[in-house]
């Protein structure tokens, strides 16, 4: 008697220990991420061997959900116990009939000594709406972030696409000398130029060229305008011959005027080469060799292909152009 009231109290004080653990189990607030009782009766079943822990585990999961303000928690009948070998598809069907609108199936499972329990989820028409695991002790964890959908994903993609491609649109200019081509370029339909075309085109290198071309460039026109302003003035500060007594020039010394011609004439010359100068390392068919190529890796990298990523927009746009020489409408598009 005595050897059987110690084993009595031994499974008593295991059965108390086991049904901690799944209470700590459940008490997680990740439970309600999972299971939300509150839509509609719920009944929890538990499965699998030793039985009394799959019902322990179930009782557990059942009282944590009854702890939720507005739960709805279903009783067992005293006949439906299933035995571990029951599928979930069975225990869905005959819980169904019961007239609950989720069934959760808590199966528990040992091994190597280790406790652990899977909960599925069901509908009454038999579909999974969440499933989620932990081991006996061990808080229930929150699911992971969904990943984003493909079609999510694709749109992104297109958005980035349109943001970073580079565009080009041929227009012309109506001077006073006739129509005059021009070429326009455009990153996420905001126009760019100079260097911010090869630093959009990811070509730092020929963002260098041009600047330092950019430099020589405007470094010249100054140059030589200041060389010309010299030669003007020297030609123009010359000692004059005087004759007759006047205080006017008659006469002036030929080899320092002409020299000062010279030096006007070389500097305004300089200014004028630079002025007309194209610092740009690449022009025309080859700066749309590298646009294209450009948007060609932007794809790739965006996971798009060819056929299916996002077209440039069709445009036409259409504006007025006021400068030296020339006055007119501005019209370019892209198709």
């Amino acid at each position: 008697m005595r050897i059987f009231a110690a084993a009595a109290a031994l499974s008593v004080s295991f059965s108390a220990l086991a049904q901690s653990d799944w209470d700590a189990t459940f008490r997680s607030r990740a439970l309600e991420v999972y299971l939300d009782a509150s839509v509609g009766p719920v009944i929890v079943i538990g499965v699998g061997e030793p039985q009394a822990d799959a019902q322990g585990a179930a009782a557990s999961l059942a009282a944590a959900l009854r702890a939720r303000p507005g739960a709805h928690v279903g009783e067992l009948t005293a006949m439906f116990h299933p035995a571990p070998t029951a599928t979930d598809a069975q225990i869905v069907s005959r819980a169904n009939a019961q007239a609950y609108d989720l069934v959760a199936v808590v199966r528990v499972s040992s091994q190597g000594g280790a406790r652990g329990a899977t909960v599925n989820v069901y509908a009454p028409d038999g579909k999974l709406r969440a499933t989620f695991a932990s081991a006996a002790g061990v808080p229930v964890d929150a699911p992971p972030p969904p990943a984003a959908s493909d079609a999510a994903k694709l749109a992104a993609a297109d958005a980035e696409y349109l943001r970073r491609f580079v565009q080009l649109e041929d227009g012309s200019i109506a001077t006073s000398s006739g129509l005059r081509e021009v070429t326009h370029i455009y990153q996420g339909g905001v126009e760019i130029k100079g260097e911010d075309v090869y630093l959009a085109l990811q070509r730092p290198d020929l963002a260098d060229q041009y600047r330092t071309a950019n430099i020589t460039k405007w470094s010249l026109v100054g140059g030589g305008l200041l060389v010309g302003l010299a030669g003007d003035v020297y030609r123009q500060l010359l000692p004059c011959y005087q004759s007759g007594g006047h205080d006017y020039c008659t006469q002036v010394d030929p080899v320092p005027y002409w020299s000062g011609v010279g030096v006007l004439a070389a500097g305004v010359g300089v200014a004028v080469f630079a002025l007309i100068w194209n610092p740009h390392p690449l022009v025309g068919e080859q700066v749309r060799v590298l646009a294209r190529d450009y948007n060609e890796r932007l794809k790739r990298e965006l996971g798009l292909a060819a056929e299916t990523s996002s077209p440039a927009p069709q445009a036409v746009r259409v504006g007025g152009s006021v400068g030296p020489g020339y006055a007119g409408l501005t019209v370019s598009g892209e198709f």
